[in-house]
């Protein structure tokens, strides 16, 4: 499990923990992916207008990181009305080979609108069934670092002026 935030048209991984299984995702915290090839980075980009994503993406054509990775804006513009939908991002091998992955939002105002709470398995793991099951898991992870009243989390400071 790793958190991300949204730089722009990137994703850091801001924190993770990485699954005791003998075949896992290796956490490296600070490194950056392209934001539209991750569930990380398209979660959090769900939540901006067409007008700002096509502001991130001005081309039509995008990278590509793997041949699974969207390549057009117009596909990824689609992809996010999906996630709006249903309330988290998959990427299938978008950003590594062989590597699924599901985010859901870390709910909350401010900063905290551009994080995301992810999970990443080997793809012989993660049929669909699995992602439904860890975008659950992920929600009720989120739910535990939900905002305090008045919108900040208890064991943070709000970072408004």
């Amino acid at each position: 499990m790793q958190s991300a935030a949204l730089i722009g048209d990137q994703i850091i991984i801001t924190d993770g923990r990485e699954s005791s299984h003998p075949v896992r995702v290796m956490l490296k915290m600070g490194r950056t992916h392209p934001a539209h090839a991750t569930s990380g980075g398209k979660l959090p980009l769900s939540g901006m207008t067409t007008e700002q994503v096509c502001s991130l993406y001005p081309e039509e054509q995008l990278p590509e990181v793997t041949p699974h990775t969207l390549t057009s804006r117009s596909a990824l513009l689609a992809e996010l009305d999906g996630i709006r939908e249903r309330g988290y991002a998959l990427s299938r091998g978008e950003s590594v080979w062989g590597m699924h992955a599901v985010a859901v939002p870390l709910a909350g105002s401010s900063w905290r609108d551009r994080l995301a709470l992810m999970a990443s398995a080997p793809a012989d793991r993660s049929d669909e069934a699995a992602l439904v099951r860890r975008a659950e898991e992920l929600r009720q992870s989120a739910s535990l670092l939900g905002p305090a009243p008045g919108g900040a989390r208890a064991d943070r400071p709000s970072r408004r002026p």
